[in-house]
């Protein structure tokens, strides 16, 4: 039977990966990058397969590595996870992983109920604007053991829950209107206006007026000239008066009901992808279960 490799190697591994860079692993790790170099050529001898592809210009895993990664990585939560069973990590705190703009436009306004209901809960939040899961390559690396909100069509290999049918619509800043008066607001209209929207996405203002029966011609311009990867920025853009956001109806109900943005036209664009409730339910804590419940409560409200 082969020996299992040892720790450090992977370690390396399993940092290099997650990262897709020899320096940040070795950041992470507090070892040097020649270190972090060796114990992966030690881990591929020892395996006797290649698991990175190494250009001058980017890093890569093999599909060898893209299989051996989940694995690895679960490895190692299963270990943290047993030593915090034995050794007593505070299970008072819930860690959360998700996305600056669900944690700035669903989470934050609503967190004060959870805690007058849980007081002793202490909560952890965790974002990045793109989160570093490699999800074009659907790998699952968690860091530690927590609850992640992941947005996309929930294609993955752990359990997930969805938080609930995801549409986008217009929407902009209760002063919008007033303060462009000699603007037109109609949907055949729309080119007039400043119009924001997520980069990189396919539905943007072209496809939601389509959908939405207007037949704009594709030589007419569309004033989008400014786009951002996070939602946030859109919201923020719109609440300012600054012209008209396509947001997702999950980031933009709050502000709908608070009264800082306004919905002027009733059409929603349903879209396949959505936020999701990643739950590793082997290693739940109740105050963790307890989290998740009024997350989906709310997200039902």
């Amino acid at each position: 039977m082969r020996k299992v490799p040892p720790l450090n190697w992977l370690r390396a591994f399993e940092a290099t990966a997650r990262h897709l860079s020899f320096s940040l692993a070795a950041k992470e790790l507090n070892v040097t990058q020649s270190a972090i170099s060796q114990h992966i050529k030690l881990l591929e001898h020892h395996v006797k397969t290649p698991l990175f592809i190494r250009s001058p210009k980017k890093l890569t895993l093999t599909e060898t590595g893209k299989q051996y990664l989940p694995l690895v990585s679960h490895a190692f939560l299963q270990l943290e996870s047993a030593t915090d069973e034995i050794f007593g990590e505070d299970k008072t705190v819930v860690r959360l992983h998700c996305n600056v703009a669900f944690s700035t436009l669903f989470i934050a306004p609503r967190l004060a109920s959870f805690q007058a209901d849980y007081p002793h809960i202490e909560i952890q939040l965790q974002h990045s604007v793109w989160w570093q899961h490699r999800l074009e390559h659907h790998l699952e690396t968690p860091l530690q053991r927590a609850l992640e909100i992941r947005y996309g069509d929930g294609n993955w290999s752990m359990p997930s829950v969805s938080l609930g049918e995801n549409v986008i619509f217009p929407v902009m800043g209760k002063n919008y209107s007033a303060d462009n008066s000699d603007l037109a607001l109609t949907m055949t209209a729309l080119a007039q206006h400043r119009l924001f929207q997520l980069s990189g996405v396919r539905h943007n203002w072209r496809l939601w007026l389509l959908r939405a029966g207007v037949a704009l011609d594709n030589e007419v311009p569309l004033n989008t000239l400014v786009q951002s990867d996070c939602s946030t920025v859109l919201h923020s853009l719109a609440v300012r008066n600054q012209g008209l956001s396509l947001l997702s109806s999950v980031l933009a109900d709050y502000g709908l009901a608070n009264g800082e943005l306004y919905r002027p036209f009733d059409y929603q664009l349903p879209i396949k992808e959505g936020f999701y409730l990643i739950k590793p339910s082997k290693y739940d804590s109740p105050n963790e279960q307890l989290f998740a419940e009024w997350l989906l409560d709310s997200c039902r409200a």
